[in-house]
């Protein structure tokens, strides 16, 4: 019985040992993304002459045309440009985005027109999905929409707008 209880006291010393290991808790702060519209586009003012044609914007704001036999351009109306967004992020930062591949443009009254949409990074460096600049600080990129108008051969006069929608996050 003696050698019972000097075993059953050594088992007892050995299973109340406690072991411990240590964890780490880590976080990193990053500059907040946002994103906001600093242009529209515009295509101007056009005559249609009952051709179908198009007018071609780059991201860069180059514009060429319209197309089509006998439209054209009217001076004095809006002046023609490329959208932009700007997305300030972390330096370096990769974010996701998504872009509206077109826009439908609508006339009071009935009467639609498409454009096909362009992106690119026209000022800040990075590529659309990851940001220029050095992490720890934050930086701003611009994105340039450029469009394809569609005009159509026979055309209803007015004014036409649409939207679309460009998103970036984290």
């Amino acid at each position: 019985m003696k050698k019972f209880l000097v075993i059953s006291s050594l088992l007892a010393l050995v299973s109340s040992q406690a072991f411990a290991a240590v964890g780490t808790a880590n976080v990193r702060i990053v500059t907040p993304l946002s994103i906001g519209t600093v242009s529209n586009i515009e295509f101007g003012t056009i005559a249609t002459a009952g051709t179908a044609g198009t007018v071609t914007i780059s991201t860069a704001g180059v514009v060429s045309g319209p197309t089509g036999a006998g439209n054209t351009l009217v001076t004095g109306g809006a002046a023609r440009a490329a959208g932009s967004f700007t997305i300030s992020a972390e330096g370096g930062a990769t974010y996701t985005s998504s872009f509206a591949p077109t826009v439908t443009l609508n006339r009071a009254g009935g009467g639609t027109m498409t454009a096909n949409l362009s992106y690119a990074v026209t000022a800040g460096g990075g590529s659309i999905g990851t940001m220029g600049g050095t992490a720890g600080t934050g930086t701003t990129q611009t994105i340039g929409v450029g469009a394809v108008l569609n005009i159509g051969a026979s055309q209803t006069t007015g004014n036409y707008t649409g939207t679309y929608t460009v998103t970036a996050n984290y």
